[in-house]
């Protein structure tokens, strides 16, 4: 089986990921992990990520032309929606 998680490293509960991959074979993929640093220069090791079973990235999915002009598109449509309507319909909490 074959796990991926590019949306948030909340999502996931990491020594749960950890157990299926040695105990299952699951193979994973991820671009998000929980506790990520906020700062870019932050020392940051995660046992996911460093595991040999695992494809770890970070963040490199947003870094795509094809990425970019979909933040953008959603953009213009969430200003527009503010503007007409005073609230923002996509919103991250």
């Amino acid at each position: 089986a074959i796990f991926i998680n590019t949306a948030r490293g909340s999502v996931v509960d990491e020594e749960a990921l950890l157990q299926a991959i040695d105990d299952k074979q699951l193979r994973v993929g991820v671009d998000v992990y929980a506790g990520e640093p906020s700062e870019p220069d932050a020392e940051f090791a995660s046992p996911v990520a460093l595991h040999t079973d695992t494809v770890a990235t970070h963040h490199v999915g947003a870094s795509t032309s094809q990425a970019q002009d979909a933040v953008g598109a959603v953009l213009v449509e969430v200003i527009a929606s503010f503007s007409s309507s005073g609230t923002a319909d996509t919103m991250v909490v």
